[in-house]
């Protein structure tokens, strides 16, 4: 098994995220920034999206590494992507936003059972186009560039290592807990272990950033427009009549059978983004493995002082009634995540990991208490 030191600093840099991300609230709750007045909610987002969640990740990671920039772009998999995988990306992005209307309504009314109501504040919303576009960078933008590369981007690039499972079961929990409250716990685990899964097929970042801004992008556009009374106004209570219009059991009959389809669209256009990740990954480890094996070539047949390549292309030979049959075998690696773990950190490797979950778990568990009284 690998050094496990990399583990330990991530979520050594995810803790002091979250933990600076609970001061923040905590001070919000109590009007400590209320000097900035109407601006307060922007520049507290600015700082906690860009500073939190994007610069000090960033320069803080690249530090304890002792790399460049670079390099550490490159480990959170910012790696451009084609035109059709955006595009496939936005279909994902369009499904799963249909998919956490689902997983939220229905984790709202498990709640409501419980005897938990959510605080709402003022629901008037700003109907100009410049408060839309505004809304729409802090609630959007940021939050799909800024949350995806600590996400997706820090804790991923390690979490991979613990095998594809785990990686994605951790890394989506994670993602629900940053929210700090129990409402979008929730709905906020099942999208992150979603655009987990995205990454690591599409071997990129930039498919998770679409479908996040896609996501938050769609609310944003529905909230103005039911302000503003144009198209999209009633698309939730539309919504709402045509899935729980009828009796209870075609109710939930149509529901199931339109969220079986919808998991198997998804499942459809996730395999799309393997396969193209999958097409190109090959394509480099074989042209990597025919580079060794001519260069492995050229040394033994030449009088040279470098050490000979000891150099074993992964080529097999079986012999069938047809003739002799040639296969390659490729590490299921080169894909960019591992299907079984490569580390198995231990003791004190966890400590910042389990600081998380029980931070994160508290002030969650608190809203819901809150809730409830």
């Amino acid at each position: 098994m690998k050094e496990t030191k990399s583990f330990f600093w991530v979520n050594l840099i995810y803790f002091i995220i979250m933990a600076l991300f609970v001061c923040l609230r905590i001070c919000t709750s109590m009007n400590v920034f209320s000097f900035l007045g109407e601006t307060e909610n922007y520049i507290l987002t600015f700082v906690t999206q860009v500073g939190l969640m994007f610069i000090l990740p960033l320069f803080m990671y690249t530090a304890l590494k002792k790399q460049k920039v670079k390099k550490t772009l490159n480990d959170f998999s910012v790696k451009k992507i084609s035109a059709k995988e955006i595009f496939i990306s936005i279909a994902i992005g369009f499904l799963v936003f249909i998919l956490n209307i689902f997983v939220s309504t229905f984790f709202s009314y498990f709640l409501e059972l419980l005897g938990y109501h959510s605080y709402s504040g003022s629901t008037s919303v700003d109907s100009s186009w410049g408060s839309f576009f505004l809304t729409l960078l802090t609630v959007a933008i940021l939050p799909a560039i800024c949350e995806e590369f600590t996400h997706r981007g820090l804790l991923l690039s390690e979490y991979k290592k613990l095998g594809f499972k785990k990686a994605v079961l951790l890394t989506g929990l994670m993602f629900g807990l940053i929210h700090l409250n129990i409402n979008q716990f929730f709905y906020a685990t099942v999208i992150g272990m979603i655009l987990a899964v995205v990454t690591l097929y599409s071997h990129s970042i930039f498919p998770a950033m679409i479908i996040h801004f896609m996501n938050n992008a769609i609310n944003v556009y529905l909230s103005f427009a039911k302000a503003k009374g144009i198209f999209g106004a009633n698309f939730y209570e539309n919504l709402s009549s045509y899935f729980f219009g009828g009796s209870i059991f075609s109710n939930i009959l149509f529901v199931t059978l339109s969220l079986t389809l919808l998991v198997y669209l998804l499942i459809i256009l996730m395999n799309q983004l393997l396969k193209i990740n999958v097409k190109n990954s090959i394509q480099s480890y074989t042209q990597n493995m025919a580079l060794l094996a001519m260069r492995q070539e050229i040394l033994n047949d030449i009088k040279t002082d470098e050490k000979p390549v000891m150099f074993e292309p992964p080529i097999m030979r079986t012999r069938t009634q047809s003739g002799e049959r040639i296969s390659v075998k490729i590490p299921y690696h080169i894909l960019g995540f591992y299907m079984e773990p490569e580390i198995k950190p231990k003791g004190l490797d966890s400590l910042f990991f389990y600081s998380c979950l029980i931070l994160g778990g508290l002030v969650t568990l608190a809203t819901f208490i809150w809730g409830i009284l």
